[in-house]
This record gives C-alpha cells, sequence and structure tokens, in this order.
C-alpha cells in the first residue's frame, strides 16, 4: 500500500500539476519579445507603423473560417503552402505570423522563414492570445 501512496504523489506532482497550469492559460499579455516571438506591447507599436512589417495570417482553413475578424493589416496565407509563396516576401522587412494558439504552425512556419533568410517571429498566443489581450482585430477581407 505504500507504494500506490508513493505512485500517486508522483503522478500528481508530475502530471496534474503541470496540466492544471496550462489549462489556466499563459497571459500572453506581458510577455517579453525576444527573437522568435513579438509581444502584444511591441506589435501594438508595429501596428501603429503598417509598412514596418509583413503580417501573415496562418490560421488552419478551419480556425480562419469559423472567425470573423484578423489582426489588422494582415494578409491570409496558407501555412501548407509555404514554399510556394514564401518567395514573394520581402527579405528587407520584419515577417510577423500568427495561427490560432501561437504553437506548431507558428513555430514550424518561423523555422521554415528564418532558415531561408526571413527575419521571422511569430505573434505570442496567435489570435487567441492577440485577441485574450485585448488586440485590435479588423473584420476578415471577403
Amino acid at each position: 500500500m505504500h507504494w500506490l501512496k508513493s505512485y500517486l504523489f508522483v503522478f500528481i506532482g508530475f502530471f496534474v500539476v503541470p496540466l492544471t497550469a496550462f489549462a489556466a492559460g499563459t497571459d500572453y499579455s506581458k510577455q517579453p519579445s525576444t527573437e522568435r516571438v513579438i509581444s502584444h506591447a511591441d506589435l501594438r507599436k508595429v501596428l501603429a507603423q503598417p509598412d514596418s512589417a509583413v503580417i501573415l495570417d496562418l490560421r488552419r482553413s478551419s480556425d480562419y473560417d469559423k472567425d470573423t475578424v484578423s489582426v489588422p493589416n494582415a494578409r491570409r496565407l496558407h501555412p501548407d503552402k509555404i514554399a510556394e509563396w514564401s518567395g514573394a516576401l520581402p527579405k528587407d522587412k520584419e515577417i510577423l505570423l500568427f495561427c490560432a494558439h501561437g504553437r506548431s504552425i507558428s513555430n514550424a512556419s518561423v523555422d521554415y522563414l528564418t532558415k531561408n533568410g526571413y527575419k521571422a517571429r511569430l505573434i505570442a498566443g496567435g489570435m487567441d492570445g492577440w485577441r485574450d489581450a485585448g488586440g485590435a482585430t479588423a473584420p476578415k477581407p471577403n
């Protein structure tokens, strides 16, 4: 019976507590900018100067289609076709991109673009994080 208590303690400590913290969410509004991630505060500055960067909406079609808004001035591109459209991006401007949550699609896209000579960063928390932080949105183009 002692082993069961030990096992239960380990299970709670390593799995339940971290999952609870993850489920509570991350406050992306306070995350600082890094080489890989642009903070919400810095994105607000970029949005005040629309020509200073290229903003890409790389949400999966299912996430994009069920939403009515995007980040202002964002261009909608399909992440699975990055090899086709990335060559048309300017290399003299920063590329800021987002998916729904700022995880797999954003990270893979930043990896691809930086490997190919672009200065690219993802928006902290993706569209969900930006919206939750009260970030500006605009209606999606038709």
